[in-house]
């Protein structure tokens, strides 16, 4: 293939979408750094929603959960609020997490989390096929896939939240099974 224009055009757009894409893991917390920075900026509306959930340190996946945006919105905006100087970021080890259980049409026998927590996960404890979910009383293995822009929630099919007694909307607990 050829190019349309010239070779320094692609170069500055590849500068600019690796500069608005920090790397963050789900599990870094987030924490306010200089509220009285922001009055003095011009944020969009959802950066200043990002920074109303962050009136006390939040791990990402935390924030995605509270916020109800897409994944992709909020780490796109939460790397500008860093690059601003307006959030603080400290990494932190993968760990268990809560997650909203929501349903993934179609059949199967598979569980989906996001792609970027399921990375996290196996860059710090290695490879593993399924994940141990808690709701209340009773833990369940389930093999896991990623799945993009999943955010805070645990995709699962409808005989699987049926066999697992599981429900749409609840929250478990969530961590690999090593």
């Amino acid at each position: 293939s050829s190019l349309e224009g010239p070779l320094e055009n692609y170069l500055l757009e590849a500068i600019r979408f690796i500069d608005a894409h920090l790397d963050l893991s789900p599990f870094d917390q987030l924490e306010l750094a200089d509220p009285a920075k922001a009055s003095h900026l011009t944020l969009s509306p959802d950066e200043f929603e990002l920074l109303r959930h962050l009136s006390k340190p939040l791990s990402l996946i935390d924030l995605i959960a509270s916020s109800q945006l897409p994944s992709e919105t909020v780490l796109l905006n939460v790397s500008h609020l860093v690059r601003l100087g307006l959030v603080h970021v400290t990494s932190r080890t993968p760990r268990t997490v809560r997650l909203r259980v929501e349903r993934q049409e179609g059949p199967g026998s598979l569980a989906y989390v996001d792609t970027q927590l399921l990375r996290a996960w196996r860059d710090h404890y290695g490879a593993f096929e399924a994940l141990e979910v808690r709701s209340g009383n009773h833990s369940v293995r389930l093999v896991v896939e990623p799945h993009s822009s999943t955010g805070a929630r645990l995709l699962l099919s409808a005989e699987l939240l049926f066999f697992h007694n599981l429900s749409v909307g609840e929250e478990v607990l969530v961590w690999p099974a090593l």
